[in-house]
């Protein structure tokens, strides 16, 4: 199989995988979605409704023990109901009652607040808050024995019970209400019944929801069924009975989804007991109507699918031949290579970034031959400079060597003896510099090579030069390259003090720290100019870079005994474990070489 071939295939199953992939996760993440998001609806819309139900008896429950607990209330309910009227005594009496009943029930706040409060008992004796729309009926005490709820409030025994909505039997307009009902209890018998009435209508508007159309709503109060929407059919209702009876005691609210034998499909439903009036609150939704929009997106994605399938084959055919046309025209360059032509340049007629890349990549490959090729004939011309160099430097040092001697000699015929200090300070000086004898020295050769240098400096500078060395006896044996700490000091002295005349301190500390030495230079002088600063961090960490990552050659870079000449002998000799720290401190500037302990 060509080349071309292997990605048209590879872009063919990756696509087919991919348009999948990503179907499936967006029609389950948009399923798992929707149906959260409608659990989390239904709950709200359910906690809604057992809410607004539970504000709407409330007041009316209150009124009722209201009644009960009015003392005067009771003593008149008592008086119409346990008196007889033998005497005119005993009819003035329940007259008086009656006449307080009435005062007591006819109050603006509940003709504006209900329908109507009502209190009666089985003697026919009927009051009520709603005069302008009740007309006493002649035959109360009928209308009493024949209530539907009657006996449901005995067995209550004095509790509110709740009455389903219904025709208002005490007045001649049939207004239906929805009622709260209890006994007035009195000694060993019941006085009466106390009925607190809104209208329908207000009752209803509880439930009406947006969509409503989408939802069947059932209220239950134990067995007696409140209120139904949308659910028409008896069976149905009885299912759904079932359904609010499980799990009843508990009291968290619930939303599940499950399949409905009586319509054959699957439903979600929240439900809200409210314990106070032991009612039960079932909102339901068809789950197909829930998810129809996830069906229809379903369709559109896969749709979509095919059509960016069939548009993605057809572009991989044209393209793959032309993707594949710069590595044939890259082959043939890469097999006409020569030493003779490896500077040129390889240019491609078409070219994408990978392409390009591997292009870019074999032109650096002969780039790097070819300066390596160059690399090798200089450093044999610099072999020959160095064997040039070192023939050179052997014969230097045997001749100033000679002329201090003359000086010195000279100096003691005149018993100027300063001078012969200085010469054979300078002799140690030439004698340690030029000695290849040995690659590394111990500190202490490196330190009294060090304060040589301050002597001469001390002469120059007379009294204006103050040195302190201070170095751990346990640091004294310790070898390490020549010429590190004399290169620091030369470095304070001249450029720490260039633009001032007072005196120059210069200190050199040595300690070692666990298993690592530390050797710090101080200086009081100005300290470093911040652009030079930063100039010799970045010289520093170039040269880090080219020897411990790019591993590039830098004997054309060694030359000289500054800070990052100094830095670049440490790193040689201990690797990447040495370290040059240098900074502006108070006053003046701190050099600090540190290297772990015998690494060396």
């Amino acid at each position: 199989m060509s080349f071309r071939n292997k990605i048209f295939a590879a872009f063919s199953i990756v696509t087919i995988v991919l348009i999948m992939a990503i179907s499936f996760v967006f029609y389950y993440y948009s399923s798992e979605t929707l149906e959260k998001n409608s659990k989390e609806n239904l709950k709200v819309m359910t906690d809604k409704l057992a809410n607004q139900l539970s504000q709407l008896l409330k007041p009316m429950e209150f009124i009722s023990w209201d009644f009960i607990a009015s003392r005067e209330f009771m003593e008149e309910m008592a008086t119409i109901t346990y008196i007889k009227p033998d005497t005119i005594e005993d009819a003035y009496d329940i007259n008086k009652a009656r006449v307080n009943i009435n005062q007591i029930i006819h109050r603006d706040s509940l003709s504006q607040n209900f329908y109507g409060v009502n209190v009666f008992n089985k003697k026919g004796d009927f009051f009520t808050s709603n005069n302008n729309n009740y007309v006493k009926p002649q035959n109360s005490k009928s209308i009493v024995n024949q209530l539907p709820w009657a006996e449901q409030a005995q067995r209550a025994q004095g509790k509110s019970i709740l009455i389903a909505p219904y025709d208002d039997p005490w007045e001649n307009s049939h207004q239906k209400v929805f009622g709260l009902a209890r006994v007035l209890r009195g000694h060993n018998i019941d006085m009466g019944y106390i009925e607190v009435q809104v209208k329908n209508e207000e009752f209803e508007n509880i439930f009406i929801l947006p969509q409503q159309e989408d939802y069947r709503i059932v209220v239950l109060n134990g067995d007696q069924v409140l209120y139904q929407k949308n659910v028409e059919d008896t069976r149905l209702l009885e299912y759904y009975q079932e359904v609010a009876k499980k799990d009843a005691k508990k009291e968290m609210d619930q939303v599940t989804d499950y399949e409905n034998p009586q319509l054959n499909n699957k439903e979600i439903s929240g439900k809200k007991i409210i314990h106070d009036w032991d009612i039960t609150i079932l909102l339901v939704q068809d789950y197909s109507k829930l998810m129809s929009p996830v069906y229809d997106m379903r369709r559109i994605v896969i749709a979509i699918g095919l059509i960016s399938a069939f548009i993605a084959f057809i572009g991989m055919s044209v393209f793959s031949k032309y993707l594949t046309r710069p590595i044939r025209e890259l082959q043939q360059c890469m097999e006409s290579i020569e030493i003779r032509n490896l500077p040129e340049q390889i240019v491609l007629k078409n070219k994408g970034d990978e392409i390009e890349s591997l292009n870019q990549s074999f032109q650096d490959l002969r780039t790097r031959l070819n300066d390596s090729i160059e690399r090798e004939i200089q450093n044999h011309s610099l072999v020959l400079q160095a064997n040039l160099d070192m023939l050179q430097a052997q014969i230097n040092p045997h001749f100033l060597f000679n002329v201090l001697n003359m000086i010195s000699n000279k100096g003691m015929e005149q018993e100027n003896y300063e001078i012969g200090e200085i010469c054979e300070a300078i002799a140690s000086l030439l004698r340690y510099s030029t000695s290849t004898a040995q690659k590394t020295v111990t500190l202490s050769d490196e330190i009294d090579y060090t304060k040589n240098y301050l002597m001469l400096m001390e002469k120059r500078f007379e009294d204006r030069l103050k040195c302190v060395v201070e170095v751990d006896d346990e640091l004294l044996k310790m070898e390490m390259p020549k010429m590190i700490l004399q290169p620091l000091v030369e470095n304070a002295l001249n450029h720490g003090y260039r633009n001032t005349t007072r005196t120059m301190y210069v200190s050199i500390y040595g300690i070692r720290k666990e298993n690592e030495w530390k050797i710090t230079v101080k200086d009081s002088g100005e300290g470093f100019n911040a652009d030079v600063l930063s100039e010799i961090k970045s010289q520093m960490s170039r040269v880090r870079n080219k020897l411990f990552v790019e591993k590039e050659s830098l004997e054309l870079e060694i030359g000289g005994m500054g800070i990052v000449n100094t830095y670049l002998r440490l790193m040689l000799c201990y690797g990447e474990c040495a370290d040059l720290e240098i900074s502006n401190i108070k006053q003046g500037a701190e050099v600090v070489i540190s290297a772990p302990w015998g690494s060396i």
